[in-house]
């Protein structure tokens, strides 16, 4: 039951378009920025670095991945695609929801972690157990994360799977 104008539903879809840009290239940044702070010796750089790495996170990764979800919602209320009309579909929504969840949870809170230490410890953070611990996480998962983020907008593209 497809309910939006033809036009509307554009304009819905360029929205949902720039949060996953957003959401995705949010991943990314943070990708490259956790790349260059490890080559830094200056602490004064590696201490901004992580500044910027959490309000990417809290401000464009949070920001993209609620504006995906909230446009993809609508995007499947109110256009013929639907919720779980198609496997890939449904394979998106659980990926999303997923990807979120874990973010909320884990990814948001480490890059917090890191930023609170380094705010309390400055030079002293990036020797700190809990720092390196939260950094790593970070990293490895939200490298995952990213991957899997990519793995949606190929599939968003291929649409690999018939109908349910």
């Amino acid at each position: 039951m497809k309910i939006l104008s033809p036009r509307a539903t554009q304009g819905l879809k360029i929205l949902h378009l720039l949060a996953v840009s957003a959401w995705v290239g949010g991943q990314m940044c943070l990708i490259l920025l956790s790349i260059m702070r490890a080559s830094m010796a200056d602490v004064a750089d590696q201490y901004a670095i992580v500044l910027a790495i959490e309000a990417i996170d809290e401000i464009v990764i949070v920001g993209g991945a609620m504006g995906t979800l909230i446009t993809g919602f609508f995007y499947s209320l109110l256009t013929n695609w639907g919720f779980f009309r198609h496997r890939w579909l449904t394979v998106k929504w659980i990926v999303t929801v997923s990807l979120i969840l874990f973010g909320i949870f884990f990814l948001g809170p480490w890059a917090s972690q890191m930023a609170d230490i380094a705010v309390a410890e400055r030079a002293a953070a990036f020797v700190n157990d809990d720092f390196l611990a939260a950094e790593k996480n970070s990293t490895i998962f939200g490298n995952i994360q990213f991957c899997l983020a990519v793995g949606m907008v190929i599939i968003s593209v291929k649409k690999p799977w018939k109908h349910i």
